[in-house]
């Protein structure tokens, strides 16, 4: 990989979290990887677990979006 290459996807990277707003990016930042239990999240942003689940599955759409725009299927050849 080139430094070009590199930068690029520093780039993407700050882009798609740029997409995901501070309370996800929170989320994420202690539920990855597996450092907090959802219910210790919930009981630290008083909301329940199955909430921080939501917030949780709606912030890492967003970033699969990021990685998927463009990309055909896994499983078209």
């Amino acid at each position: 990989m080139t430094k070009k290459d590199s930068d690029s996807n520093d780039n993407d990277n700050k882009n798609e979290l740029e997409d995901i707003n501070d309370i996800e990016k929170k989320i994420l930042e202690l539920c990855f990887p597996g450092k907090t239990d959802l219910g210790e999240v919930g009981r630290d942003l008083n909301a329940t677990r199955e909430r921080i689940k939501q917030i949780e599955a709606k912030a890492l759409k967003k970033l699969n979006k990021h990685r998927t725009d463009g990309e055909p299927p896994d499983d078209v050849a």
